[in-house]
């Protein structure tokens, strides 16, 4: 009886609670969960509040929308990141995990991944002279795609700094006044120095790598050692 969601669990007979649970715990969870997807509370609210599994199920749900829209966060990161051709990279995943049945925590997942993506798109363009924001589809996604496309925009405007640094044209009115860009800008400036110095104190090793695992880092250390191995070769040549 859906009536009985409004009663405490407590409060029923066993024959009723087997039906109450049968019907809250989905519920709970799907409220919870799209909880989430809203920006709204991970406290539940009535009438999931007036039970144990009522409670129990929503934080559940709310939980696990949250774990999958990370994940897809941090799955959408990976894949631009690793393109060579970043701005052709589809904002959608070819699947969703298999552990993400629930309607709403697919959603939560696919809803990190495309602000993620779109985010990096739209950071890493910042000195192309392109439009601003032009991969933002807040207007088609969930209310926490605002939240994916900032962390993904911070980042593309840090593997922007480390581009611009390693290609020469570094854009200073921005490195002035836009931390994420200046920052990054300085770190691909140390993974450089860094890679140069390998490379001069190893000429004879063609595989020199970094241990770092951050992109703008290696980005600058493999320009580095590129830079030493064709200084080296100029004064070879003379």
């Amino acid at each position: 009886d859906v009536n009985l969601i409004n009663q405490v669990n407590t409060k029923l007979d066993q024959i009723e609670e087997v039906g109450y649970i049968k019907y809250v715990q989905p519920a709970a969870y799907n409220a919870g969960s799209q909880s989430f997807n809203n920006n709204g509370s991970s406290t539940p609210t009535a009438p999931f509040n007036n039970s144990n599994i009522g409670q129990q199920s929503y934080t559940s749900g709310y939980n696990d929308a949250q774990t999958a829209f990370n994940q897809g966060q941090t799955d959408g990161l990976t894949s631009v990141k690793n393109s060579n051709n970043v701005q052709n990279v589809f904002n959608q995943p070819s699947s969703v995990p298999s552990t993400y049945t629930n309607n709403n925590v697919q959603s939560s997942y696919l809803t990190g991944y495309k602000g993620a993506v779109d985010g990096y798109k739209d950071g890493v363009a910042i000195t192309t002279g392109g439009t601003p924001n032009a991969n933002n589809n807040q207007g088609t996604a969930n209310n926490t795609y605002a939240t994916s496309y900032e962390n993904g925009n911070s980042q593309g405007k840090q593997q922007a700094g480390a581009n611009d640094y390693v290609n020469n044209k570094v854009n200073q009115n921005l490195k002035a006044s836009d931390n994420d860009y200046s920052k990054w800008v300085d770190t691909a400036a140390q993974g450089h120095a860094a890679g140069y110095s390998q490379a001069q104190s190893q000429p004879g090793n063609q595989n020199i790598t970094t241990n770092s695992t951050d992109k703008t880092y290696i980005t600058g250390f493999n320009s580095g050692v590129s830079d030493e191995r064709t200084d080296a070769q100029k004064l070879n040549d003379m």
